[in-house]
């Protein structure tokens, strides 16, 4: 993942612009939206997190420290993985890619 050398960053290295999400064991998949034109960028922070991308045959299982980037449109569909919580810091890049507040369309939200 690159990232300009401007952006302000947290103690691990990411930009300040994105969000910690903690994901619970057993909970409800969770789905995450990237629009059309950006970029979506993750790292497991701690636990390990399933996902998937709507229309790809592949999951993938990410551990700490492993990054995952795709570009939009896209929709992911994850949750934790196994019996303990995980914790991912994402965000969106690319043209006007304010990160959206919890709970709306393009958030981390339960899938229904």
């Amino acid at each position: 993942m690159t990232h300009d050398t401007d952006t302000p960053r947290l103690a691990h290295g990411l930009p300040s612009d994105g969000r910690i999400d903690l994901l619970a064991p057993q909970a409800p998949v969770h789905t995450l939206s990237c629009p059309p034109g950006q970029t979506l960028e993750l790292v497991v922070l701690e636990g390990c997190i399933w996902l998937t991308h709507e229309g790809w045959p592949t999951d993938h299982f990410l551990k700490p420290a492993q990054h995952w980037s795709v570009m939009g449109p896209a929709l992911l569909h994850l949750s934790a993985e196994g019996k303990q919580a995980a914790r991912l810091h994402w965000r969106l890049a690319g043209a006007a890619a304010p990160v959206p507040p919890a709970g709306s369309p393009q958030g981390l939200v339960p899938a229904a």
